[in-house]
């Protein structure tokens, strides 16, 4: 892993996630979504603590016009790293241009020539591959609209399947102390060691890891238990659980990047200045694991909570 010095590593501390500039996301969203001011501001700390990566798609929101303009505002379109996803209009199904018209539209809104990495925002595309698909994202490439391709995954199995593709350069993976299936199998060292970009997402889980039992929607019920181990573990080690959610996820999947959404400029600088210090240990990693054992993270990922 990195060294972390100065508030950042050496490399790369974390992604900016922009879903909650477009629409209010999260289940603990306590500001709905920022006005243009805040959004800016978010930008703004994110670059001055090191962020070069932004991770939005056109399923959040207004997220990709807003950042379009904040990058002009700020004047970061020259430096700024942007992922942006394409879904397929009919799932099992591909159109020749559809994905070149996507991504078209994407630009307009970021007010950019081109993106650093498009992904497949749908693990299932993948079975299009050979459909054209792969075709079509190779000559986006070649036409200099899209410097790196790349999928974002829900199950490890896909992960694994997508890895034997060459041409995919970046994946996005979960990754917390709630969901571990990408760490227990290898999955997330595998690509890293292949030399992808891996881009950690859902670290917190929407915020679930940093909520008190108390403050659970009522939908998120199922989740008490969880939260509640969570709190007595952090408690009797004295640690934060914001500092426990990332040294986690740090310790565990060295080499990746760690995707994080704010609402509030505030959290930018929380999240910074947790990561300048490491409290927990690979030990302490394994006795969380004990605590709270691999067979319960299927049911807290998002894909699977009540809408």
């Amino acid at each position: 892993m990195s060294q972390v010095t100065n508030g950042h590593s050496d490399t790369q501390p974390f992604a900016l996630g922009t879903a909650q500039l477009g629409m209010c996301y999260g289940i603990a969203n306590r500001h709905g979504q920022p006005d243009m001011a805040m959004a800016t501001e978010i930008v703004s700390r994110a670059v001055a603590a090191g962020c070069l990566y932004f991770d939005t798609a056109a399923g959040y929101g207004d997220a990709e016009a807003t950042l379009g303009q904040v990058f002009a505002k700020l004047g970061l379109a020259a430096t700024v790293r942007v992922v942006t996803k394409c879904v397929l209009q009919h799932e099992g199904a591909f159109a020749s241009g559809e994905v070149q018209a996507g991504l078209q539209h994407s630009l307009d809104q970021l007010q950019l020539p081109a993106v650093w990495a498009l992904l497949l925002h749908r693990e299932a595309d993948l079975a299009l591959w050979g459909s054209g698909l792969e075709r079509e994202l190779l000559a986006l490439r070649s036409a200099g609209q899209v410097r790196k391709l790349g999928v974002s995954c829900y199950h490890p199995q896909h992960a694994r399947q997508a890895a034997d593709i060459p041409t995919l350069d970046v994946f996005q993976v979960p990754a917390s102390l709630f969901d571990r299936r990408f760490i227990a199998g290898g999955c997330i060292a595998d690509l890293v060691h292949s030399g992808r970009s891996v881009f950690l997402r859902s670290v917190f889980l929407q915020g679930l890891a940093l909520l008190d039992k108390e403050a659970l929607p009522e939908k998120m019920g199922f989740a008490g238990p969880a939260v509640a181990t969570l709190e007595k573990f952090c408690w009797n080690h004295a640690l934060d659980r914001r500092q426990f959610a990332l040294d986690y996820v740090r310790l565990r999947c060295p080499g990746t990047i760690l995707l994080l959404g704010a609402e509030r400029p505030e959290q930018i600088d929380e999240n910074v200045k947790t990561m300048e210090s490491m409290r927990a240990t690979l030990a302490l990693c394994d006795e969380w694991d004990r605590v709270w054992p691999l067979e319960h993270d299927e049911g807290l990922c998002p894909i699977h909570w009540p809408k």
